[in-house]
């Protein structure tokens, strides 16, 4: 595998459905895994046509990124006769408020962390080279915590910014296995 290519957003987004019906399946999750699935699949309509745009080192709330990635995600839809209930399924992901929507959003988040771990594994990536730009400061305090790699760092500002304690105790076990176990094995020796 090339060290410098990057997951693509079809990659992303498959990886990310993947992902939940493994740990659906292994942490006994009882969720409409079809329904997680496909907020999955439209959850990055928005970024279709104003891009990935992170809030963090942006001067961007939340706020400010969803209302845009609602306009385009309305721009999108507008042609299509079944629009509402895709754009039903995407505010339930965006608001969070159902078991399905909070899983599927945790399986967008920790695709960043298991990706990075992915990119370190195969050399294509390490924290000290990544300490510009948006992403300095996380880096320089995770550096400044002991910690020396990338997965630590999303690992820890995920935790800390998008998890309630229920939710986070789940995403440290699943974390906690991921570090334990070497889960790209198979990825590796292709």
């Amino acid at each position: 595998m090339d060290a410098k290519r990057l997951e693509s957003v079809a990659e992303h987004v498959y990886g990310t459905q993947m992902l939940a019906i493994a740990i659906n399946s292994e942490f006994n999750m009882k969720l409409d895994i079809a329904k997680v699935c496909l907020m999955l699949a439209i959850h990055e309509l928005g970024e279709c046509v104003i891009g990935d745009l992170p809030s963090v080192g942006r001067g961007m709330t939340r706020e400010e990124k969803h209302k845009l990635e609602m306009q385009a995600v309305e721009k999108i839809l507008e042609p299509i006769s079944n629009s509402k209930f895709i754009k039903d399924m995407y505010v339930e992901f965006e608001e969070m408020k159902t078991p399905e929507a909070r899983f599927a959003y945790f399986m967008d988040k920790l695709d960043c962390p298991l990706q990075s771990k992915f990119y370190e594994e195969m050399g294509a990536s390490d924290l000290f080279k990544e300490r510009k730009g948006e992403f300095k400061e996380l880096c320089d305090k995770t550096i400044a915590d002991g910690k020396m790699r990338l997965f630590d760092m999303w690992y820890a500002y995920d935790v800390k910014h998008f998890f309630s304690d229920d939710d986070a105790e789940l995403y440290r076990n699943i974390m906690k296995y991921i570090l334990d176990n070497d889960v790209f094995v198979g990825l590796l020796r292709s």
